[in-house]
Formats: C-alpha cells, structure tokens, sequence
C-alpha cells in the first residue's frame, strides 16, 4: 500500500525521532527488583546503565530499539530486573527485538508503504487502502508506526497483502477472539490473552477477514512459547514449512514377522511461503514394544528412497535420516514415508508407531509449524511369519557397445517362499547411472516397466501391472539401457538394501521378506565373478551398436521398410566412406531357382527388394539408396538368395557425435507371401579415414553385425461385432443410442483406412430375427436417424443417415485409419421416433455387418485391402436393442425417513417424510402430486383417520430438477390434501432421487394447534376421494404420461407410502445423564446413586409427574436391595442440584414394582422399579423447569447392607416408555406440556434411555 493513501486521511502519522533516549527517567517509573541470576525470559538491565535487554533462550541478549518496539511486547518496566553489570556483559549480545507480530503497523520515511508484522520480524506490504480497511477498519491509519530507518534492516519482507480474507500470521480479530497462527485461526481465552500477554489496543475489527472459511485450532487458554519468546530465536525466516499427517497414512494392521519395507507414517510437506529446504528428520519410535522388533528403518520421498538402512537408537528409541535434500519450492508440497524391516520373530502383541515429536526434529531452512507431535497409526506385531523373496543375479552379461539401445546390463532371477506374491517395484543401483539413458525392466521379451533414474545411482522400476510370483517358482528378469559413457566403463548392478523390493505377498498383504543375493554395488561389484551384474562399455575410434528391429511381418509393396536398425560412435571425427550389406532370402523355401521368391522375381525380372537406403532415425536419406542386381532374374542364380549391397556415399561425423541409423526397403508388389529376408553389416568392409587422412582401423565390434528375419505379409483388416453396447431397453422417442459396436484389427504391415461400409438392420416383433412379411417390423418406421461414432475418442467418423428401403445404413466416402498392429472400435449410435411399437408390445432391433464386401477399406499405398468378417456379425447376434412405448417409476418410503417423534409447535423446517423415486429405461419428470394427511390406514390402504390439518401451518417438498438444481415448494392442507402441481422434479435413470417433506407447524393455542394432535404425511393417489388426478409424471422420451395407476407393480401403493405420525407439543422435556453422575467404588449407605439434567424447551415450561427408575443391582443374597428393606421410602431421597437441603419427594410418592411387576413388592424378591410419584402425595407434587431452562436432579439410596464379599453393585436407570411399562404397567415419565396437556408419557423421547454409572461395592 502506497503511503500516498495518506491523502485520503486526516490524520497524518507522526514520524518518531530516528533515536529516543527512551529509557530515560526510567528509574523514576518503577522500581528495579531485586537483583538476582538471570534467567531465559528475563527482562534484564544492568546497575551502571538503564538500556534494558531480553535475556533469550540461546543464551543471548536482545536490546529493545526503542519505546514502541518494547510496548508491543509488555505493557510496563514491572517485570525488569536489575544484574550486575559483569553479569550483563557476559551475555552476549545478539541484535534487536522487532515489532511483535500482530502488534502495530509499521513504514519508515525513506519507503511509501505500510507493512503488517508477522513472526520473526517478517514484515508484508499491504498494498491497498482497501486491504488496509479490511482489517483495521476505517481508522486504519491510526494503526502505524514509524520505525527508524537504521532499524529496518533488522527486518525481513515477505509476500505482499494482496487481499484481507485470510489475514496474516499473529493477526488478532475483534468479537471473540480469535488469534491467526500458522494459517488456523485460534480462540484465545480470557486467560490464554492475559498469560501472553496481549494486548487490547492491538486487536483489529477484521470486517475483510473470511474467518469462516479459515480452518480451527486448539484454543489458547495459557501461555505459549512461540507467542511469548519476545527474541523469537527460531530459524531465520525464509519461507515457512508445514507439517501433517498425510491424509492416507497406512492405516493400522498387524505384522507378519520378516516383512520387508512396511509403511508405518506418512507426512506431507508443504512450502507454505517461499521455499523450503529440508536436511533433517528425526523420528521417534513409539508404541509398547522392543526397538529390536524392526531391523532396519528407511525414509522415502514418494518412490525414491533417501537413506540406507538405519538402526533405531536403543536408548533414545530414535532414528535420524540427514542429508536428505528435500528442496521444495513456493506451495509446492511432497510426501515422506518412513519405512521399516520387521525382524524374523518379533514380539507377538507388541505395538510400533514413528512419529515426529516437535518441530526441532525437522531440520530446514524455513520455519517449521505444524500440530506436533505428528505419529502415525500404531501397528501390532504377530508371531506368524511373512513369506520371502529371494534375488539371485543369474546368466552373464555381454559387454554392451556405445550407442546400443535396450542393451542388457543385468539379469536378475526372483523366487518366493512360503506364499505367492506381486512384484511391484524394485530399485537396481546403476554405477554412474547418469551415463545411460532409457532404462526398461523385462520379463522375457515382455516389458514390465520404463523406468526411472532417480539420484544416487538408483533406477527405479514401478510395474502399472504388478507380476505375479508363484510360490516356489523362479522368474527371470533383465534390466536394459540405452548405452552412453566410455570405452572401459564399467556396468556394476546391484540391489543395494532389501528394502528397494516392492512384492507383496498374497496371503498377509504385506512386503515380503528379501533375500539379496545380488547385494554388490559400487566398488563392490568389480566383476562377474561378484554377486550382481557386470558388463564393460565397448567402443573403439568408431563403435557400431545393433539396435534391432524385432522380428516382425513387413508389408507386400510396403515402402521404406526397417530391415535393420544401427548405431555409429565416432570418439573423433571420422569421414565414413564405405559400408556393406549382405541382403539374405532364409525362409525355408529359399533356394536359386528361377521363380518369383527369394530376392529376384522371375517373371517380371524384377527385385523383390527395391530402394535399398541407409536413413537417419527421422527417416532422411544418409546413404543410397542402391538397387539390388537383377541380371540372373529369369536363371538359377546365387543372386536369388544373397547379395551384397555397398553404400560408398561419403559421410562425416564429428567427435563425441552418435547416429541413430536404419536400412530401409521398399518390397515389390508381385513380392511372395511368406518369404523371410535378413540382413547383416558387415563389419570387415567397413572404411572410414581421420582427419588426417589415415585408415580408421580401430573399430568396434569385429565381427558382423546380423539383424533378425523379417516375413512378407499383405495388409490385413479382421472386423468382429464387439460389446459394449450389450443388450438393453429404452423407450420410444430414444436419442443417442448406442446400437452395435464393431472391432477393427489392422495388420502389422500397414495401417489400414476405411472408407466406406454398410450396416444392415432388422426389427421384431415376434420373438424371431426373420424376414417374414406378417411380423417384422419396418425399421425405417422407427429410427430416424443413425451416425458413426469413434469409440475411443468420441469423434463423429460420419453420418447422420437413415434407413434406406433394405432397412440399410450406407455410410459413404468418410476415412477413418487403424494404425497398423492396432485395435480401434467404432459405434453405431442412432435416434428412434416417438411413434408406438407395433402392436403395442415391445419391438427389438439388431444391427449387423452382412458380408465383407459391405466395407471398402485400403492400405497405406492405396491398395485395396479385402476385411476378414467374424462370424458374430450376424442379425441380434451380438447386441439387441428393444424398445418400448414408455419407461417405468418406482416410488417407495426412503429408508432414512423420521420415525415418529415429537414436532414441536411454532416449528420451522421439520422433516417429516422422505420418499425414493426411482426411473427405469427413461428419466421422469413429476409435474404433479399431493400429499395426504392420514395417521391410519384400512386394508385397501385408504385412510380411515385423517391427522389434523391445524397443526401445520404449510407443508414443502424439496427436490432436484433435471439440472441438478435444488427446488422447493410450498403448498397448505385443507381437507386432509395439500396439492402441488408445476412441478419440474426429475428422476433420472442413473440412481434414485428423494423427494423430501418439510412441514411448518402452527402455535400450540387455543387459537391454533392443540397439544397431542397428529398429523402424518403419505403422497396420496386416491383418485377415488380426490376431485382432479393427484399424482402425474411425463416419460422425457416417449412422453407419456404415467399417474399412480400406471406406476411400476413393485411401487408401494403411495397412500401406503406414508411418513410415521408426528405428536405436535408446545414444550417437551430432554432427559441426560449429568456430569458427575457416580460411578465406580462405593461406600455403603445413604449416598447418590444417579444424577441427572433435565431441559425445557424455550417454547414453554415443562411439570414433571412421575419418573420410573430402573434400579439394576447384583447382590448375591439379596440383603440390600430385597423387597420388604429396599422398599422403604425413607431410604430413598429426591432433590435438586442447585437446593440439596431440600428434598422434592415425600415417603408417600414412592412406588416399588418387584421383579413380576408386582408393585406389592412381596417378600422373597427384589425391587426392579423405584417409581416416583410426585402426585402421589400432595405435600410436595410436581416439579417444575422453567421453559429454556435446565434442573439437575439427584438421587440418593440406602445401601445399607451391600457389601464386596457379595460383590454387590448398583445402577440406576430410566428407560424408554416401551420398556418400562411392559416390566411395571407404569410409564418412564410423565410429564405436563406447559398446561397445555397432562401427563404425557415417554413415548417420543427419543433420548431415552438414560443410563447411570455402576457403583461397585
């Protein structure tokens, strides 16, 4: 914020000398205390001089640059102490306390803008008067300072105050409190201000602030550290760091002994201002258990491990990972997991947790907050063990040349023990990782992983598909790369520590165990000889390197086709001059002979294998192209099976330079099918010079180079009628259906385009896919429309087109191409008319492929391709489309609906009702409905007890449109009906949708509703009764309308679909046990066994009558609580909380029930009741609880004669109304509502039952 606002002001701001002899006169202010030793969090001055100092908890002292600076920390010298000044000087002298944060505002005369203090002398510009008045209000520029000039520096400026909404750290907010810390906001009790000392004059209106949407720490009710540290001697501020449990921290469970690199706690952590670097962590074992139940702990960023194995500190039961570079930038975040090898026989029963104790036990350039301690869930121990997985390194590796792509740098064998597993990743250490590029993991010629480099010579392979490890069976992989570095360089690959195994076992879940027998790495592994992979970088002046391809088909007049691919090193320039390949027929009809196989064809004296080019990987031409010799065509000739091909276009490469080559072909058309062609580079012939004009003698390898075979193959197109879409139901007037699906498989030779194709269709009515003339339904009649659709993408391939008279789709003069090897599926998505199916029943439809010659397709020279049609594309054969005349609704009581209960009266807003809808083969919209007021139905579910309309005041019903819009509307009973109508609710055929009922109830009065009267709310379709139709939903395809008749048969009749009815009262009583209601030991005789609240609503005031206590009692020979002692009168007292002199129950309003019920309570029984009548007798009578008010009550019992040899016990309980009438033909409670009804029992009290502690003796 500029200070040019200051314009707009009228108050300026007085500008504070640049240095104040503020401390002057001080001795006259206040006496010094009492000289003593000083002590961190002392105020601290010396005898000679009146300087006053901080003395800070890193045993420095602070100076106060002046008077303002020292007043937002303490309101007066009270607290100073006076040392000696030898004491005083030997503390060392640190630097200056800054503003406090939250305290005042402050600018300097030099610099226009206002700044706001945050911790640590972090100051923020706050950029706009309007960001200024949202947080100090209108008299903002009342709330500044200035600092001098030379003081600045001992500030540090943060990010700007663009907006007011979330405040600033070490804000305070005016109303109840609130304190901003660490981005939660934290109430700040009366005590909590006092003890950190804050201040009145520093708390800000905040009108800007949306405290709201900040989320809620613990309230501060004393003193804090962080907030009272007047030096603030954490870490420089260069950003702040937060720390938390991450969301999916590994949940508790219980471990298999020997498990390998289980997840115990993961954090997360966020660069909340500026960056934040982390070099640190220290974390603490916790849990009831030996630290030798885990062998080794490890710390993970994401995937990537950080540290060796590290043991736990035995004594400190500790684990610290350093070095861990963890650079984070501005609101980046990462998470870090510590990870844990369990021993071989842990401990059964013992528990384990990590966690971060305080924020000291991260390390990292910015400050570093969060809700410490930080622990993860704890994990249990068992003494079953998990299975194990050993890696053996296996085979020997062939010394890679430089260039060589996906060469092998280890093979690795993988065996479990015990149980099955899933591999899911695995990190081989790589020497000089860094040199080689395009790591791959394979099982076989399978690809299981790309893998990545990560750091710290460490190549990481995550499987998106775990592999599957057999119990007992060995599987072999191998680890490839693209092969960069030097001649010499060697290729050392090991599994440095167990935990860089990922598989998990399938019978307990966890990681298994590992066996490493490839634990050599780094200087380690010095040859093959060592447990890992070994290989040696081969290169030379000029180093050739085999880049495959792979055997494979290649396609019949196919141009530019890949025979071989290479690589050529150059470790200085070189001008290459001469290369030579021998071009080979292998197949196993191969032979001389004069025929149109081999590489000549005899009949067009042509070859085979044309435009013979050595091309750069993007394909341009770097040698030839050359032609094979076709003079022996038409003769026996060697030269039909071998030839020779030099390539003497002069070349040059630079030093350092590889080239990524291939030699390509062209294939003949009149090329045979089947035959297999090869070839090879031969090194010998290789010519190149130096710069200096001499023969290139040292070149790698030596012997030839042979690619692999590859085999003519036309272009090829199989099409099969594919699911989804799969059989299904809509209604008539149905758009965008999807009708049949059709799979294409283009060849590995060449993608293949499809240009046009013909669907055919059929419709019925009868049951049978046939042509008959009296049955079959016009498909024309009912699809309007049809388009094609990619499946993939969703693109419109063509269309839209209707039926032609065959009931024929003809799609025409469109391209969409399968990618050669490939697999695409396309659609056929049509629209159906609103017309009625024939007859009136249900019509179905199949959509098909006739026969191959229905699809026009090409390969990528233009030739046409012949598709090869599977037998499933036949009429309803694969999909079935049926269509009917209208979609179906369900409507039944939804399952969360109120039970009946207590509606009080003057109510706004009382769920009452909740009923499901539920579409099927079209979305419904209900335009109309009624709801019917009836709290008894007869056996033709029509109502035979209508509820009182008087007691609700209106009636809404809530409901989402086809928008997804909540909507709502109101409508009021008479007669019994309240009738909505315009209604736009809408019930979809993806899931179910509720219609929810809220009522608004009238003033319990003698001019409004009456206190016990019910109401029940049903959606009614008694047409019969009802004068217009009262319940109505159009069909959003084939608009029909449906009313309650046409609605599905498993639909509960909607009178039946009823609400439960509702008592409306004025008042009610709540009934909860109170604090301090005993529990536990006891001593015999008259004490409290129970104590109890009970509130009245605000709307009246509530008599209590009678209250039935449950008295639940062990007692081995019945001598305390038996009849003809327990129910004495006089052992039992009755009084309020806030009057315990006073008793509100006389002898004569006790009744005992015995355990029959007998409220004779005889001899030879217990008493199971204590009922307490307060109408029983007239001294007393009921009690009363001012409306919104709430009475505690207590109860006391003679239990004379309970005693610990008969492990005697009681409990006191009131239960609900049910219960207790059932065991006494007595209520639970009665009670008056506010004179406006008497003695209304328990029934709709749903907090009962109330149950007391248990008092053992």
């Amino acid at each position: 914020m500029n200070h040019s606002l200051t314009l707009k002001r009228s108050l300026t701001i007085a500008v504070a000398a640049a240095t104040i002899l503020w401390a002057a006169g001080f001795a006259s202010i206040v006496a010094p205390l009492t000289a003593r030793a000083a002590s961190p969090g002392d105020l601290i001055k010396g005898t000679t001089l009146s300087t006053v100092y901080y003395y800070a908890a890193d045993g420095m002292r602070y100076a106060f640059p002046n008077e303002k600076s020292y007043f937002t920390w303490y309101s007066d010298f009270s607290g100073v102490r006076t040392i000696s000044d030898s004491e005083l000087a030997s503390i060392s002298l640190a630097g200056n306390i800054v503003y406090r944060p939250g305290s005042r505002w402050i600018k300097i005369q030099s610099d226009p803008k206002t700044y706001a203090v945050t911790p640590q002398g972090q100051i923020r510009w706050i950029e706009t008067e309007a960001v200024a008045t949202g947080l100090a209000g209108a008299s903002w520029n009342t709330f500044i300072d200035d600092v001098p000039d030379v003081f600045f520096v001992d500030y540090t400026v943060g990010p700007s105050l663009v907006s007011a909404a979330s405040g600033y750290n070490g804000m305070l907010l005016e109303g109840s409190t609130y304190l901003l810390w660490d981005g939660v906001k934290r109430l700040v009790s009366t005590a909590g201000f006092t003890a950190n000392r804050f201040q009145d004059r520093f708390v800000l209106p905040g009108t800007g602030v949306n405290l709201a949407g900040i989320s809620a720490g613990a309230e501060i009710t004393g003193a804090l550290g962080a907030l009272t540290d007047t030096a603030q001697t954490g870490t420089v501020v260069t950003g702040g760091l937060s720390v938390s449990l991450a969301s999916d921290t590994p949940a508790s469970a219980t471990l298999p002994g020997g498990a390998a690199s289980v997840p115990f706690t993961k954090v997360k952590l966020m660069a909340s201002s500026g960056s934040a670097a982390v070099d640190q962590m220290i974390w603490k074992l916790g849990g009831v258990g030996a630290v030798g139940n885990i062998d080794n702990a490890y710390l993970y960023e994401g995937s990537a491990r950080l540290t060796n194995g590290r043991s736990i500190n035995s004594s400190t039961r500790k684990v610290t990972f350093s070095a861990l570079g963890i650079d984070l930038g501005t609101g980046n975040s990462s998470y870090v997991t510590v990870k844990g090898d369990i021993a071989a026989a842990p401990n059964a029963g013992d528990t384990a947790n990590f966690g971060l104790m305080a924020a000291a036990d991260v390390s990292s350039s910015a400050t570093v907050s969060g809700s410490f301690p930080i622990v993860g869930n704890s994990m249990t121990f068992s003494t079953v063990e998990a299975g194990t997985i050993t890696i053996n390194e296996t085979g020997s590796i062939a010394d890679p040349t430089v260039g060589a792509q996906d060469a092998v740098i280890a093979k690795f064998t993988a065996v479990t023990a015990d149980e099955d597993g899933y591999l899911h990743e695995i990190t081989l250490n790589v020497d000089k990782a860094a040199d080689h590029s395009d790591y791959k993991l394979w099982e076989g010629s399978d690809l299981l992983s790309s893998c990545e480099s990560v750091g710290n010579d460490l190549v990481t392979c995550g499987l998106t598909n775990p592999f599957f490890l057999e119990e007992g069976n060995s599987s072999t992989f191998k680890l490839s790369a693209d092969i960069g570095g030097e001649n010499g360089d060697a290729i050392a690959v090991g599994l440095e520590e167990n935990t860089d195994v990922t598989a998990v076992g399938t019978d307990f879940g966890f990681n298994m165990g590992v066996t490493n027998n490839m634990g050599d790495t780094g200087g380690q592994c010095a040859s093959a000889a060592d447990e890992c992979s070994y290989s040696e970088v081969q290169g030379g002046d000029l180093t050739f390197a085999f880049n495959g391809p792979t055997s494979d088909d290649i396609q019949i007049d196919g141009k530019d086709q890949v025979l071989f691919s290479f690589a050529i090193t150059a470790e200085n320039w070189v001008e290459m001059q001469e290369l030579v390949f021998t071009l080979e027929s292998v197949g196993a009809g191969a032979d001389t002979g004069a025929d149109d196989e081999d590489l000549l064809h005899n009949g067009d004296d042509e070859a085979n294998l044309q435009d013979i080019t050595i091309r750069t990987a993007s394909g341009g031409t770097w040698m030839g192209p050359e032609e094979l010799d076709t003079t022996n065509a038409g003769a026996v000739s060697a030269d039909d099976i071998t030839q020779d091909v030099t390539f003497n276009d002069t070349q040059t490469i630079n030093a350092g330079q590889s080239l990524d080559l291939m030699l390509t072909v062209d294939v003949y058309s009149g090329a045979v099918v089947d035959d297999v062609f090869q070839a090879t580079l031969v090194m010998g012939d290789v010519s190149a010079e130096d710069s200096n004009g001499d023969a290139v003698t040292d070149i790698v390898p030596g012997s030839d180079l042979v690619g692999n075979e590859f085999t003519l193959a036309d272009a090829s197109l199989a099409v099969n009628a594919t699911t989804p879409p799969s059989d299904a139901t809509y209604v008539k007037g149905a758009s965008a259906v999807d009708v049949v699906g059709f799979s294409w498989e283009a060849g590995d030779t060449s993608d293949v385009s499809i240009t046009d194709f013909t669907i055919s269709s059929v419709g019925d009515d009868d049951g049978e896919f046939t042509v008959d003339t009296d049955a079959d339904v016009d498909v024309g009649d009912h699809v309007t429309s049809c388009s094609l659709y990619d499946s993939l993408s969703g693109d419109l391939i063509d269309g839209p087109e209707s039926p032609n008279t065959n009931d024929e789709l003809l799609f025409e003069s469109f391209l969409w191409t399968v990618p050669g090897g490939e697999t695409m599926k396309n659609v056929v998505r049509c629209n159906f008319s609103n017309q009625d199916t024939e007859g009136g029943d249900d019509d179905a439809y199949a959509f098909y492929i006739d026969s191959a010659d229905d699809i026009t397709a090409e390969n990528e020279d233009g030739d046409s391709v012949d598709a090869d049609l599977g037998d499933d594309n036949v009429d309803g054969d694969t999909t079935t489309i049926v269509l009917t005349n209208n979609g179906d609704l369900m409507v039944s009581l939804d399952g969360s609906t109120p039970t009946s209960t207590i509606v009080l009266g003057s109510s706004t807003g009382v769920t009452v009702s909740l009923f499901k809808f539920e579409a099927t083969d079209e979305p419904f919209t209900v335009q109309k409905l009624t709801l019917l007021n009836c709290i008894d139905y007869n056996g033709d579910d029509l109502c035979d007890t209508f509820g009182e309309d008087s007691a609700i005041a209106s009636a809404q019903i809530s409901y989402k449109d086809s928008a997804g819009v909540d909507k709502s509307k109101t409508a009021y009973f008479s007669g019994g009906r309240a009738a909505y109508s315009s209604l736009d609710f809408y019930v979809p055929t993806t899931g179910s949708r509720t219609l929810a009922v809220t009522v608004n109830t009238n003033t319990v009065s003698s001019t409004g509703a009456t206190s016990g009267d019910e109401f029940g709310l049903a959606l009614s379709s008694d047409e019969a009764e009802a004068v217009t139709v009262e319940f109505e939903a159009v069909g959003a395809s084939s608009g029909e309308r449906l009313t309650a008749a046409d609605l599905e048969a498993n639909t509960c009749t909607l009178n039946a679909c009823e609400g439960a009815p509702m008592t409306i009262r004025k008042t009610k009583p709540t009934i909860s046990l109170a604090a301090g209601s005993p529990s536990g030991a006891g001593i015999p005789g008259m004490d409290e066994v129970f104590r109890f609240n009970v509130s009245a609503d605000s709307r009246g005031y509530v008599a209590l009558n009678q209250i039935a206590f449950k008295v639940v009692a062990t007692d081995a020979d019945n001598s305390f609580n038996a009849c003809g002692s327990f129910d004495d009168a006089s052992l039992w007292d009755f009084y309020d909380a806030a009057d315990s002199s006073t008793l509100i129950d006389d002898d004569g309003d006790w009744i005992f029930v015995d355990e029959a019920g007998d409220d004779a309570c005889g001899t030879g029984v217990y008493v199971d009741y204590a009922i307490l009548d307060f109408t029983g007798d007239t001294t007393m009578g009921p009690v009363e609880i001012g409306a919104g008010s709430t009475n505690t009550y207590v109860l006391e019992v003679d239990t004379n004669g309970a005693g610990a040899a008969d492990d005697d016990a009681i409990r006191i309980e009131i239960r609900t109304e049910d219960t207790t009438f059932a065991a006494t033909g007595y209520s639970a409670v009665l009670w008056d509502d506010d004179a406006e009804a008497d003695d209304v029992d328990g029934s709709y009290l749903k907090n009962l039952p109330v149950r007391g502690g248990t008092i053992q003796y």
